[in-house]
């Protein structure tokens, strides 16, 4: 009945849940990292309390359940200063951080300490401190917020090309999704390569396998695209291509035609 009330955004997330069967997992609890789309303390506290999954999120300000009334951080601070409040009955904390800007989080993994991030200021990268469940937010987030940036940044198709069909969109950003996931399973493979001497021998690929940078996976990709030949296809063309040139005659052009080449498939490919 809870779930009544929640917007749809969320209501997805925890329908995505039940549907997975994560919660059902034997190897111990989940984490689930997601950004202000999603987050929010009361779809938190269903995951914690009905499904046991653990979850750290940057949450909006005005989101039903976050008290911003009682954390204030002005955004004139310095950075690093932070204020938080911890709910142990619900095993939850809700923080208001300083970075560039005023962030609010709200986490369940409740993993304690301050640790510190880099930042880049100009040239020069300061310590800034840091809680550790934001710190774990910003290790695993990463790729959600890696593959938008690489949508927009030089291979997103679905960014780039315009259609008046919304299908012909959803289809090249289901593109950007594939090739984004055959990025990241290639170099987690090539990685695991590297250090796993058992998974070398097993597939055939010691010392051949490395790592790719983002430009040289999508050049080799294009590349192959490009070069790509239906092997049953290219069968049936050698076939044509010798039945063609069995049965040809050549036919010499007189010296009166009007013809500057011949018009014969077989004569034009000879040298």
């Amino acid at each position: 009945n809870t779930l009544i009330d929640f917007p749809t955004t969320q209501k997805a997330v925890a329908n995505a849940i039940v549907k997975s069967g994560i919660a059902n997992a034997i190897d111990g609890c989940r984490h689930i990292f997601m950004d202000n789309r999603y987050a929010s303390p009361q779809l938190f506290a269903l995951m914690n309390t009905s499904y046991n999954i653990r979850g750290v999120g940057i949450c909006k300000a005005n989101r039903k359940g976050f008290d911003s009334d009682g954390l204030k951080v002005p955004n004139n601070s310095q950075r690093g200063t932070y204020v938080r409040k911890v709910d142990d009955r619900l095993g939850m904390v809700i923080t208001r951080w300083k970075d560039s800007r005023v962030l609010q989080i709200v986490s369940t993994v409740m993993k304690k300490g301050i640790g510190t991030v880099q930042r880049r200021v100009g040239k020069d990268k300061i310590d800034v401190r840091c809680p550790n469940d934001i710190i774990e937010y910003q290790k695993h987030m990463g790729g959600v917020d890696r593959g938008d940036q690489h949508r927009v940044v030089g291979v997103g198709f679905a960014n780039v090309a315009h259609f008046k069909k919304w299908y012909k969109k959803a289809f090249l950003g289901i593109c950007d999704f594939s090739f984004l996931q055959a990025f990241t399973v290639w170099n987690i493979g090539a990685k695991e390569a590297g250090t796993n001497s058992n998974i070398r021998r097993r597939r055939g690929c010691a010392g051949k396998r490395r790592e790719l940078k983002k430009w040289e996976f999508y050049a080799i990709a294009a590349e192959e695209m490009m070069t790509y030949a239906d092997e049953s296809e290219v069968q049936k063309d050698e076939k044509t291509a010798t039945q063609i040139g069995d049965n040809h005659h050549p036919i010499p052009i007189p010296r009166n035609s009007n013809m500057k080449a011949p018009t014969c498939m077989v004569c034009s490919m000879e040298e």
